[in-house]
């Protein structure tokens, strides 16, 4: 027989002492029963409680379910998605993902909690994807910023959890080890999707959402600066960042702004299109428009045959090659992250970032295992210049911001990638 026990951390001390006593039951050769106790990570709290050794005791398998790691999150959403019965994968986006990770910190309940209400909030939205603008939204109606609970009292690093055995009969022990005690069941309601509040004709797909047919319909009403504050909205988005941006800013401001609500950097510089398909990372262009004028717009997709699309606030249009480079001027400014702390590397460097250098180099075939001498030398200064020349970058020899951003992608870093075959814009 085995008994299982859900939610078990709200279990009274004495009914616990029961459990422990129902586990006695036993014949002359075998265990009668299997008890198996799932909670939260409270569950584990009670158990270190002097009153409750004789129990603790007698647990001898333990299990945690630990939080997703970022780069299962897609998956599990799709697996999910597929189950409830949807086929076309893509209805989270990149910038959706990114943003429910962040929020959740990869807590399964809390994912499904912050999914589930992002679905709601699209729905009402009439939405056919759900982008970090929808998440962040839905995540400042749930409770999911409660602080992580931490097990140094108890000698177990966070996410441990127990199964015991003792001899034929098993106590389990299967706790979640996420941060916090959330009960979904208690999570306020969506005011903004109450279908029996809202007339049908407000779920209608506006018409402000039919997809722009030419340049100058995307671009229709923007300025220099709202245009500005359209391309970066899009592009925070692709982060997985909702900001509060105001509706005209100063493109030349960008790092300011970037800083304010998050820790990306801003890279500014001359482009190609040769060179925006081997970084293969999300931009911001500057175009001129028919008048000669500046607009900005967020590069969000780059086919290999030039094909491109382009977002400016909430609405997208793709580009051919032809009309990207009559419109483009080539300035281009990149939000990227230096993943790994490190500063500009150039010859005659020495230490712990050359040495990382080296080995990334290594793993990705510009050195020979052997080379690595943990001092930037000729070897290290050739293998860059290999690296730039293969990835339409200037031939300096030396890591700079751009250099470091091509790695950090080479490497598979997460970030919003251009190419449609690694990953939805």
């Amino acid at each position: 027989m085995v008994l299982v026990i859900d939610e078990a951390q709200n279990l009274e001390p004495e009914v616990l002492e029961q459990i422990r006593l129902l586990s006695n039951l036993e014949t002359e050769r075998e265990k009668l029963i299997q008890i198996v106790l799932i909670g939260q990570p409270e569950l584990e709290e009670h158990l270190s409680r002097s009153d409750m050794r004789q129990l603790r005791q007698r647990v001898t398998v333990r299990w945690s379910l630990d939080p997703l790691e970022r780069g299962e999150l897609k998956d599990y959403l799709e697996h999910r998605l597929k189950i409830a019965g949807l086929e076309q994968p893509g209805l989270f986006t990149s910038g959706a993902v990114r943003a429910i990770y962040r929020a959740s910190r990869g807590v399964p309940r809390l994912i499904n909690a912050l999914a589930d209400r992002s679905l709601l909030a699209g729905y009402a939205r009439s939405t056919r994807s759900i982008d970090a603008r929808i998440v962040a939204a839905a995540a400042k109606e749930l409770p999911i910023s409660a602080p992580v609970l931490g097990y140094a009292t108890l000698g177990l690093p966070a996410g441990v959890a127990s199964l015991l055995m003792t001899g034929g009969l098993m106590l389990g022990l299967l706790y979640t080890a996420w941060p916090g005690s959330h009960d979904v069941a208690s999570l306020p309601p969506v005011e903004s999707i109450d279908s029996a509040a809202t007339p049908a004709a407000e779920l209608a797909v506006p018409a402000a959402s039919i997809a722009p047919r030419t340049i100058d319909e995307l671009l229709e009403g923007q300025t220099v600066r709202s245009s500005a504050a359209a391309a970066l909205d899009a592009l925070a988005n692709a982060w997985g960042y909702s900001p509060d941006l105001a509706d005209e800013i100063d493109p030349n401001l960008f790092s300011r702004l970037v800083s304010e609500f998050s820790a990306l950097r801003v890279f500014t510089t001359r482009s190609s299109r040769a060179r925006l398909g081997k970084l293969n990372l999300a931009a911001i262009l500057e175009f001129l428009n028919r008048a000669g004028e500046r607009r900005y717009v967020a590069l969000l997709a780059l086919q290999p045959d030039g094909r491109a699309l382009v977002s400016c606030g909430a609405q997208s249009l793709e580009l051919s090659p032809v009309q990207l480079d009559r419109l483009w001027t080539g300035r281009t400014f990149f939000l990227w992250t230096n993943f790994e702390a490190l500063p500009a590397l150039e010859p005659g460097m020495n230490g712990s970032a050359v040495r990382w250098l080296q080995a990334r180099l290594t793993d990705l075939g510009y050195l020979r295992r052997g080379d690595a001498s943990g001092q930037f030398d000729a070897h290290t200064a050739g293998a860059i210049r290999r690296f730039q020349t293969e990835h339409a970058l200037e031939e300096t020899g030396e890591v700079g911001p751009e250099s470091l951003i091509a790695l950090y992608q080479a490497l598979d870093y997460d970030a919003p990638r251009l190419s449609a075959g690694s990953e939805d814009s």
